[in-house]
């Protein structure tokens, strides 16, 4: 196993059968360890594991080139070290691993919605429905979410669709792929093991197959990281990008206001 600390990295192998003698020690990288059982201590922020990648940066960016879409880690590091007043941090607790369990199986989809009559944007979206061939299988997807967790933060006359009753989460979760390192990089990072196996009837009702804890290895972990903010691309391109999508939700927001200033 290795333990991640605010101080460093230690291995310790009690968990290895050919183990001739408990060893405890602080190691200079995590790399030789990829395939170990990871930990992370609680004060363990995003900051952390930057100084830790840092440290091998050269080959962090051939282990997790893919993950990273090829990309070199050196932009992401300038940007994680970069100045952030107090204002400017984001509103969350932590950053949360967790692990994701999808599956489909057209057979069971084709069966529940082949003689459903669907609506015209449907049919643009996804094309008709064909009947499965004797050979489709059951696609399962199973991998490492990354995402932030914080006070739940309702949208603008939400509160005007509440059902009586209903009350609110006090807590959500938020995407960070668009958001820039030094305003995350305070967040401590969080490993959740607990892993639920679904199986989708298309009936409302939770079919659950398997349940309990599934441990993360130390390439699940940083690999979904990396992944994670390396989505959007270069901290340039990220922000080109978050610059186009606000763009195009105001452009709705504008052209929606001005329908229902019609409408009246």
């Amino acid at each position: 196993m290795i333990y991640i600390r605010k101080n460093g990295v230690y291995y310790e192998n009690n968990y290895s059968p050919d183990a001739n003698e408990y060893v405890f020690t602080k190691v200079d990288s995590f790399v030789p360890y990829l395939n170990e059982v990871i930990h992370i201590d609680s004060e363990v922020t995003l900051e952390c594991l930057f100084d830790l990648l840092e440290r091998d940066e050269d080959i962090i960016n051939i282990i997790f080139g893919s993950h990273m879409g090829h990309h070199p880690i050196r932009p992401f590091i300038d940007e994680i070290k970069s100045k952030c007043i107090p204002e400017s941090q984001e509103e969350m607790e932590y950053i949360d691993c967790c692990w994701v369990s999808e599956q489909f199986d057209y057979k069971r989809f084709y069966e529940r919605f082949k003689d459903e009559k669907r609506s015209e944007q449907d049919e643009e979206l996804f094309g008709e429905l064909e009947e499965p061939s004797d050979d489709e299988s059951n696609e399962i997807n199973i991998y490492v979410d990354i995402h932030g967790v914080g006070p739940y933060q309702p949208f603008e006359g939400e509160e005007d669709h509440y059902k009586e009753g209903y009350v609110p989460p006090e807590t959500s979760t938020y995407a960070i792929e668009f958001t820039p390192l030094y305003r995350l990089k305070h967040l401590p990072i969080k490993l959740n093991t607990s892993f639920v196996m679904k199986e989708e009837h298309y009936d409302n009702k939770e079919h659950v197959v398997a349940s309990g804890d599934m441990e993360f290895t130390v390439f699940e972990v940083f690999g979904a990281i990396l992944s994670e903010i390396t989505f959007s691309g270069l901290p340039e391109e990220r922000d080109e990008k978050w610059k186009d999508v606000t763009d195009s939700i105001d452009e709705y927001k504008k052209e929606f206001d001005e329908d229902e200033e019609r409408e009246e």
